[in-house]
């Protein structure tokens, strides 16, 4: 019994990540930091320095979040991430 319960966890877990998995390309269109829309800027630390400065920025999926890392990336040589989060609120 306990080789029957082995083998089908086996082959759940190996068969989950083909379920759920997301073409990597379609992930990385998804959470481009890059725009092609510039506003007008100084640019201020472009080029700077000390080079580019990498940075992790965690922001929500809705409202201007998003759009504000851009700007920095225009006014800044930032190498920047986004984490994208969203907060669920159950009220059962």
């Amino acid at each position: 019994m306990t080789v029957r319960i082995a083998l089908f966890v086996a082959t759940v877990a190996l068969a989950f990540p083909a379920w759920s998995a997301q073409d990597e390309a379609e992930i990385e269109a998804e959470h481009n930091v890059v725009s092609e829309f510039v506003t007008p800027h100084t640019a201020w630390a472009k080029p700077y320095a000390l080079g580019k400065t990498r940075a992790l920025f965690f922001v929500r999926g809705h409202g201007t979040d998003p759009r504000e890392v851009c700007e920095l990336m225009q006014r800044f040589d930032l190498d920047a991430k986004m984490v994208f989060w969203a907060r669920i609120v159950d009220t059962t």
